[in-house]
């Protein structure tokens, strides 16, 4: 399995059932959301990494506004040297 993912809209219900189960399964994650979000996306971070123990990246970022999306998925990636998804 793989054991880290970078999440696209963490902050909706979806995008955080999913960083939840995924964070009890141990894996590491990137999680994504709007501007409008960021508190939202700042607190669901907190509560996995307490919650789990994960290792969580977050970025503010709009999908209309991002020219490489290359970079931007090798920032958040959660560890660099592992195998990842998105979603």
């Amino acid at each position: 399995m793989i054991q880290n993912w970078i999440i696209a809209g963490a902050t909706g219900g979806l995008g955080s059932a999913i960083a939840r189960e995924l964070a009890d399964r141990g894996c590491g994650l990137g999680l994504l959301a709007t501007e409008n979000s960021r508190e939202v996306l700042e607190q669901n971070a907190r509560d996995l990494g307490i919650r789990s123990g994960a290792v969580v990246k977050t970025k503010v970022f709009d999908a209309l506004q991002v020219d490489d999306f290359s970079s931007l998925i090798d920032e958040m990636r959660p560890d660099p040297k592992e195998p990842f998804g998105v979603i």
